[in-house]
């Protein structure tokens, strides 16, 4: 459930213990912050921006949140180290490779290793930091070989070198085990919430797949147009918390009609929301998760978890995954389905066969 800060409003926290106590059972966050919402906003709290913004998900997305970040790591965790290999395979302008990896080496997530004295030149070796991110990574893999025909690039399966089996990532609770997913969890704050919350300028522009041929994209090129687009994945988050209506999202997002008007049609037209009718007179659509939708929530819940890990910098993090179904707060990992190991990219092997 939704928890909030009530040392400064007894008002509020009495509204939210008599809201629970007629509740008196344990609901997905999606539905427990329909009832909430309303009571949140009266009382002054935290809007829905204000809880994505100060999520760790915000924080990892002003790190890996653009389409060209996403495609340098991906080919990082193919084993591409070197400049000139980065711009051959991807005709990245020079200009915007020189950008990111120097972000990826300020952040933390690459250093620069000398491999030639003369000239003097370096490749971009990923840190324990960038490894970290393979979990997204191989989320993402999963959630693009289920929906669209994979490329020649991409691996056609992954194996797990300490079972042996064929992989299958899956989010699961570290306390009992129990896969995680959107129906099964719940946040209350944690010690860092309210921190962060507003979003640091980006600078890059965004830019998406330009192939004519969507199903022609290359592994997380789809996948970066989603997540390298800070508008939309605040249409998508509002999404998971169960907001649907038009207006709705726009007065808790604060969103330009026009942009959410394009950002929405965008994940109608990707299948990630499905527009529906709820009023003839006037027309008024409201938009719903489909499944693929909902199954790109675990990579959100992956930037999530990284974001709390290496983001928070003492500050404690913003918020407490509770899954309801064995009632602990939860670390999630990204693990083997077979085996339940804990998933890093030294144990997976990739099959292009």
């Amino acid at each position: 459930m939704i928890s909030c800060n009530f040392s400064n409003c007894n008002i509020f926290c009495l509204k939210i213990v008599t809201f629970i106590k007629r509740l008196n059972k344990k609901v997905p966050l999606s539905k427990c912050y329909l009832h909430l919402r309303k009571i949140s906003l009266s009382s002054g709290h935290m809007s829905v921006l204000e809880h994505v913004r100060a999520s760790s998900i915000t924080r990892t997305l002003n790190i890996i949140g653009d389409r060209w970040t996403l495609i340098i790591l991906r080919d990082a965790f193919l084993g591409v180290t070197r400049f000139r290999d980065w711009q051959a395979k991807n005709n990245m302008a020079r200009s915007i490779l020189i950008n990111r990896l120097n972000k990826l080496v300020e952040v933390g997530c690459f250093k620069k290793v000398l491999y030639q004295e003369r000239p003097a030149r370096h490749e971009y070796q990923l840190t324990e930091q960038g490894k970290r991110l393979y979990p997204i990574a191989i989320l993402i893999w999963k959630w693009e070989e289920t929906w669209y025909t994979r490329d020649a690039d991409i691996p056609a399966k992954l194996i797990h070198k300490p079972c042996g089996h064929t992989l299958q990532p899956v989010m699961k609770c570290d306390v009992c085990d129990g896969e995680i997913t959107l129906k099964n969890i719940s946040y209350k704050d944690g010690p860092g919430a309210g921190q962060d919350c507003q979003v640091a300028p980006r600078h890059q522009r965004r830019s998406r797949i330009s192939v004519k041929n969507k199903d022609e994209a290359m592994m997380m090129e789809r996948a970066a147009d989603i997540i390298g687009d800070r508008w939309s994945n605040l249409a998508l988050s509002a999404a998971y918390l169960g907001i649907r209506r038009f207006d709705d999202i726009q007065s808790e997002l604060k969103i330009a009609t026009n942009i959410l008007s394009n950002r929405l049609s965008h994940l109608v037209d990707s299948g990630l929301l499905q527009k529906v009718l709820y009023s003839d007179k006037p027309a008024r659509y409201e938009y719903r998760l489909t499944d693929k939708g909902r199954d790109l929530f675990p990579v959100m819940l992956a930037m999530m978890t990284w974001g709390d890990d290496w983001l928070c910098e003492g500050r404690g993090v913003p918020f407490l995954i509770i899954h309801t179904t064995c009632g602990a707060e939860s670390h999630p990992q990204v693990k083997c389905a077979q085996c339940s190991k804990e998933l890093i990219s030294s144990d997976v092997q990739f099959s292009f066969d």
